[in-house]
């Protein structure tokens, strides 16, 4: 037979859960009050608390993902918003209405370099789906890249800007 545990079922996955938060097996020690040399053991050498710890770091894993995309849903959700209503803005409305939130479009800028991120996002996407680059896309980012190159000089001249939309074949 193997060695015997002192600690219980629950301390030992407290330890893991500790471990796999924080990685620092002294900090673990002094959390569980379970010496550092019996968590450099644990770490080291024994299989069912490596599991134990390997359990651990994939809940925290999922559950990181699933906050990250609730906050990638939420954001989208108010871009679209955005885009559709314009930004809310306060503006002064005279002495008997006071301050009014408006919606405001948003600037041609802004347009353009949340299509440009989008866009690269996409196209990372892609490649990493399809394990290679795709032509079509690499010129719709060109085109993008071009759109945001006008914007920027279009916000330091103040002049209408016409911009060619007709995507390469």
């Amino acid at each position: 037979m193997g060695n015997v545990s002192h600690y219980t079922d629950i301390q030992r996955a407290q330890a893991a859960a500790q471990y796999a938060i924080s990685g620092n097996q002294s900090r673990v020690s002094e959390v569980t009050g379970i010496p550092r040399p019996t968590i450099g053991y644990w770490v080291a050498k024994d299989a069912s608390f490596q599991a134990l710890v390997s359990d651990c770091q994939q809940q925290q894993s999922t559950a990181i993902k699933a906050g990250l995309a609730h906050m990638v849903e939420r954001a989208l959700t108010n871009m679209h918003d955005r885009l559709e209503n314009g930004d809310e803005v306060w503006i002064n409305a005279g002495k008997e209405l006071g301050m009014v939130k408006e919606r405001k479009a948003i600037s041609f800028k802004d347009l353009a370099i949340g299509a440009a991120i989008g866009v690269d996002k996409l196209v990372i996407i892609r490649k990493t789906e399809q394990g290679g680059s795709d032509e079509g896309e690499d010129k719709i980012q060109r085109k993008l890249d071009r759109l945001l190159q006008l914007a920027s000089v279009a916000e330091l001249d103040s002049k209408p800007v016409v911009v060619d939309n007709s995507v390469d074949k």
